[in-house]
């Protein structure tokens, strides 16, 4: 694992550097460092929700952690399965190890407001990995993006919804 790679490279993934993706993506000896990006994110969103927000520090921590790694494999496989339906040719560890790179200004979602911008930012991240490793335009590769997040989106207002639905039945009862 080469620490100044891994630098430079999230250096320019900040920056929206198309090719550090792809670069990121054919590198298989360097599996590790994308490993290693996607464990500093969770560790740094860990810290920051432990601190900042409302968790528990040791719980945020770790769950940070364990969160990042999940969220990284599972949600690169659906950008993966979904890329592939918009006739995406690509590899799933290329993708793997792109988009832990995109991943990187995610970091910050434990911090209030900046932590969504972040988030955004890396949806656009996210766009120019999934558009370089699975060979697709920037539309579709956006829809790829999109779709899971719009989604998720909907879910948490549904979500909201029924417990504020559930609170007023109990408070009126």
């Amino acid at each position: 694992m080469d620490f100044d790679v891994i630098v430079e490279r999230a250096t320019r993934a900040i920056k929206a550097d198309e090719s550090v993706f792809v670069e990121a993506g054919e590198d298989e000896p360097h599996t590790g460092s994308a490993a290693a990006i996607v464990a500093v994110i969770g560790l740094v969103s860990g810290l920051l929700n432990g601190t900042i927000g409302a968790g528990n520090f040791g719980t945020s921590f770790i769950g940070g952690i364990v969160g990042a790694f999940i969220g990284w494999f599972i949600g690169t496989g659906i950008f993966y399965l979904l890329a592939k339906m918009f006739g995406g040719e690509g590899d799933y560890m290329h993708l793997l190890r792109g988009n832990a790179y995109a991943a990187v200004p995610s970091a910050l979602s434990g911090v209030p407001f900046l932590g969504l911008l972040a988030v955004l930012y890396s949806a656009w991240l996210y766009v120019l990995s999934v558009k370089g490793n699975m060979n697709l335009s920037t539309g579709s590769a956006a829809a790829v993006v999109a779709i899971p997040l719009v989604l998720v989106f909907i879910l948490i207002i549904i979500f909201v919804v029924i417990i504020g639905v559930a609170l007023l039945g109990l408070s009126a009862s």
